[in-house]
């Protein structure tokens, strides 16, 4: 299906989807184009406030007037038009606040041609002041589509644009006082109810008013847990089948589209996953199908079924439970047969995907029946070599049915620990919502249908995850801190009625309270790779080889972080290649949190070292930022992960006075985010990274002690005597790298001309800046995507 025939909004979300998945990689973020392109067609509409706008709120007949303009149109930009006025702008550039920002700003429109001349976008996270109340209270009239200047990323300083927010119906009327479950997960991206219940209920949910779901939201789930997960067990080809499934679940073409697949797969020599089944009373049932090729030219149909239907094949019994075989084959048929519209008529039909469905019953006859005279296979096999699965005892084979096709793509042991991860994190993830100030509005019967809900799932995970351990799928620690996690979770449920802190939310401290130690990020790795069962030379922990070299890197003196700093990225480079992210992730942690800072300030380095040592920090900054993305609970930053990327940071700039520029780091010990940091000894690594500047450089701030609107928001400051630090950095490079210098300018129409301000910006996200300056600034780049950026809902996939 093509983008074009998506509604607006999942549009939105694609688009989104494609901007996230290139971020990850800092090696390739340039966007422009496709941001440029994108804006260029979409029928959104733009509306622009005068400049006051970002000091005081909208009010009046301004006020009516533009809700009245958002309502109809459903999806707006809200954007600003600037006088000569200081802005802000969530990237990794500047907040310039002590000149005109006219110039600079005229750099990024010509640069991104995104925005008209003048316009900014207003509706920024948190990070604009006043201007942000302008959006929040528009807000509150009307559906506004919040967009954020994210990053600025590698020259030719392309701003990658992230989509935040959703969609909002506009809606006046009186705000109800309960809500239902469904309501508050309305627009959320974790498991409702239903779909936990699916995940978790077969053995105790038969009857229940939760069964029965659509592809499209099963198909949805899974796509989207796999992409957030970085699942390593899932090849290439798998998770393009499932895309197509779900493209096609969500599809208003199904016929048109399920054929496109089916002869595309024939010409490039692929399987497809179709989703299907049949609508019927008192219920349909759900079944998926998935077409193999075959070496004469023909193909396998197999359809995956633990359901109705599933009686007419072989099963077995296995202790107390009933198990068949997790598909059966139709083979021999041939490529006309297979391609015929009709085929995909009558798909459609029995499913509900197509108009002519519409108050039709169906039942299993139309499938194995009449289907079967459609296709004319020439074989018919019962799935003898299928893997063995318990049949599902209550509604939820739209679920099963996609559970089936994973076991049948993945080894045993792969499955049960792929099966268990899943359960965990839709568990954790339904329980996320569900906080204390989302628990009180919850209507009574809906607080007593979630706490049964999430008691017996957790209930019943407990019981999977000792057979797990027991099993050897899963090591000691790893169950032991799924374990403790349940049993709050238990806890919390049953004391939701005395209003309870909620374990889900961490507590916050008073600037002089003591924190509570919080541990390591893990005591042990979670990673589902068969890696994982690999043993140390004692035995006792499950560490790969990856994380035990890492540790056992020399980095105690400067000559050592030299050479240790090397070998540290080809060991990295080495887990990347494997897909050993957790341990890659670990292993950095460990081997660098106890780097000293002593070391940056050694009078031991040459000039050269020393920028050599700043590009080595950095590209490990890199890697530890990608491996931030390919573990487990990626979408949550630990401490260690801001600390480890904060302490590279700040070792970088102790380093650039030895390389011949000083750039020098602070931060806001005041700051909220400082509580976060519970075990002291980590609080106290911490607060050595603040040292006292000597001599004059760039400053490089994150946040104001006086003010949290400014966490994080770098700043290059102006000194105001001679040495001013834009001229003394176009000087350095005029003096020290004058062929890059040259380059510079060439490549930027009218250099001369520009104001400092501008100039500097442009100058120093040049891409023939030193490799040392770059890493510098890709640090902190990479710091603000590990506070900022969140892990996103997989967008709707296009057909492939």
């Amino acid at each position: 299906m093509a983008a074009s025939q998506l509604p607006l909004f999942a549009q939105l979300n694609q688009f989104r989807e494609e901007l996230f998945h290139t971020s990850h990689d800092p090696l390739n973020r340039s966007k422009t184009s496709k941001t440029a392109a994108f804006f260029a067609h979409k029928a959104v509409t733009v509306i622009s406030l005068p400049a006051n706008a970002a000091a005081a709120a909208v009010s009046g007949a301004t006020a009516v007037a533009l809700g009245a303009t958002l309502g109809a149109a459903k999806v707006a930009i809200i954007v600003l038009t600037l006088g000569e006025v200081g802005f802000g702008i969530n990237t990794g550039c500047a907040y310039f606040a002590t000149c005109s920002a006219m110039g600079t700003f005229h750099t990024f429109l010509n640069i991104t041609e995104i925005l008209q001349d003048g316009w900014m976008i207003a509706s920024v996270p948190i990070h604009c002041g006043a201007v942000i109340l302008s959006a929040l209270y528009i807000d509150r009239l009307a559906s506004v589509l919040f967009f954020g200047v994210w990053a600025v990323v590698r020259s030719p300083y392309d701003i990658i644009v992230y989509l935040f927010a959703t969609e909002t119906p506009f809606d006046k009327t009186t705000p109800k006082t309960t809500h239902t479950a469904e309501d508050l997960f309305a627009g959320a991206d974790l498991p409702d109810p239903r779909m936990l219940f699916h995940i978790h209920g077969d053995m105790f949910g038969s009857g229940s008013k939760l069964e029965g779901n659509q592809p499209e939201k099963t198909f949805g789930y899974l796509v989207s847990f796999l992409k957030k997960r970085c699942y390593n067990l899932i090849d290439k080809n798998l998770m393009c089948q499932l895309e197509d499934a779900y493209a096609l679940s969500i599809s208003k073409r199904f016929v048109e589209d399920a054929v496109k697949v089916v002869n595309d797969a024939f010409n490039e020599g692929r399987s497809v996953i179709i989703p299907g089944g049949w609508l019927g009373a008192p219920a349909g049932h759900a079944v998926n199908y998935e077409l193999i090729l075959e070496k004469e030219g023909t193909c396998t149909f197999r359809f995956y079924n633990l359901g109705a239907g599933v009686n007419h094949f072989e099963h077995e019994i296995d202790g107390t439970k009933e198990k068949a075989p997790a598909y059966t084959e139709w083979r021999g048929i041939a490529k006309e047969k297979m391609t015929d519209p009709l085929v995909f008529q009558a798909l459609g039909e029995m499913i509900g995907f197509v108009p002519e469905a519409l108050g039709q019953k169906y039942n299993e006859a139309d499938l194995f029946g009449r289907l079967k005279v459609l296709l004319e296979p020439k074989e018919e096999c019962a799935g003898k070599k299928a893997p063995k699965m318990s049949k599902q005892q209550s509604g939820i084979c739209s679920w099963r049915s996609l559970m089936a096709i994973m076991r049948s793509h993945l080894s045993q042991e792969q499955y049960k620990r792929f099966i268990l991860e899943i359960k965990i994190q839709s568990l954790k993830d339904h329980a996320s919502l569900l906080t204390d100030a989302n628990w009180v509005k919850l209507h009574r019967i809906d607080r007593h249908k979630e706490e049964n809900l999430i008691i017996k799932s957790a209930a019943k995970l407990a019981r999977s995850l000792a057979k797990a351990k027991d099993a050897g799928v899963v090591d000691e620690a790893y169950a032991k801190a799924q374990k403790d996690d349940l049993e709050k979770l238990l806890s919390t449920m049953k004391t939701r009625e005395k209003k309870t802190e909620s374990p889900f939310e961490k507590p916050s401290f008073a600037e002089n309270d003591v924190p509570v130690s919080e541990g390591p990020l893990y005591t042990a790795p979670t990673s589902l790779d068969d890696k994982t069962k690999e043993t140390d030379a004692a035995g006792s922990n499950t560490w790969t080889k990856s994380y035990c070299s890492m540790k056992k890197v020399d980095l105690s003196s400067a000559e050592a972080l030299l050479k240790g700093s090397k070998e540290l990225i080809e060991l990295c480079k080495k887990a990347e290649s494997k897909k050993d992210y957790e341990q890659m992730h670990l292993g950095l942690i460990d081997a660098l949190k106890p780097l000293d800072f002593e070391l940056a300030k050694s009078n031991s380095y040459t000039e050269k070292q020393a920028q050599e040592l700043i590009s080595n920090l950095g590209e490990l900054s890199t890697l530890f930022l990608r491996s931030c993305y390919g573990i487990v609970d990626a979408d949550k930053t630990h401490t260690d992960q801001y600390v480890l990327q904060l302490k590279l940071m700040t070792m970088q700039a102790l380093l650039s006075k030895k390389a011949g520029f000083q750039f020098t780091c602070r931060y806001s010990l005041t700051h909220s985010l400082m509580t976060r940091i519970y075990d002291p000894q980590m609080r106290e690594q911490h607060e050595k990274i603040y040292y006292k500047d000597q001599g004059k450089g760039i400053d490089v701030r994150y946040g104001k002690c006086s003010s949290d609107d400014g966490l994080f928001t770098k700043s290059f400051t102006m000194d105001d005597d001679e040495l001013n630090t834009m001229e003394a950095l176009e000087t350095f490079l005029k003096t020290h790298y004058a062929e890059e210098f040259r380059k510079i300018r060439e490549s930027i129409p009218g250099y001369d001309q520009m104001e400092k301000c501008e100039k500097f910006c442009r100058m120093f996200y040049s891409p023939e800046v030193p490799a040392w300056i770059r890493a510098l600034n890709e640090s902190s780049l990479n710091l603000k995507h590990v506070l900022f950026a969140p892990i996103v809902q997989t967008a709707s996939p296009t057909l492939k």
